[in-house]
């Protein structure tokens, strides 16, 4: 059971850390700064996309007829389907880079090409690549 001033200094102190970010960007900024946003983004990403591989190697293996196209739209690996995965990763940096002065660099397009284009799993990898590269390109 919490006591009441126990309570109030919580509060103060959610308020105090909240309010040392005067915005979005300076959040993200500070996020970027503590904890490498971008290399960890990276990180996840090639971890999902080793897991996905690894998951149509093995759906391939049990069923050497399945139709690799539909796969794009089922769970490969965690709990949403593939072209949700991308996505959502794809959203989450056009998010981070229009809200911040965070910028990817040539080495971070260079492995979404490699990932999504050159080594695409579905052909909906790349043309989902294609749009948002050209979405971000137009902003």
């Amino acid at each position: 059971m919490s006591s009441e001033p126990q309570q109030q200094e919580e509060n103060t102190t959610n308020t105090t850390v909240y309010s040392i970010f005067r915005s979005k960007s300076d959040f993200i900024e500070h996020i970027n700064t503590e904890h490498n946003l971008l290399e960890i983004f990276f990180s996840n990403f090639n971890h999902y996309i080793f897991k996905a591989r690894s998951a149509i190697r093995k759906k391939l293996e049990i069923e050497p007829n399945v139709d690799k196209k539909g796969l794009v739209d089922k769970v490969l690996t965690e709990k949403f389907i593939h072209s949700d995965q991308i996505n959502e990763r794809l959203e989450f940096l056009t998010y981070i880079t229009a809200q911040s002065s965070i910028k990817l660099r040539s080495e971070h397009l260079s492995k979404l090409w490699d990932e999504l284009v050159l080594h695409a799993m579905f052909t909906h990898d790349s043309d989902m690549f294609y749009r948002w590269l050209k979405d971000v390109c137009d902003s």
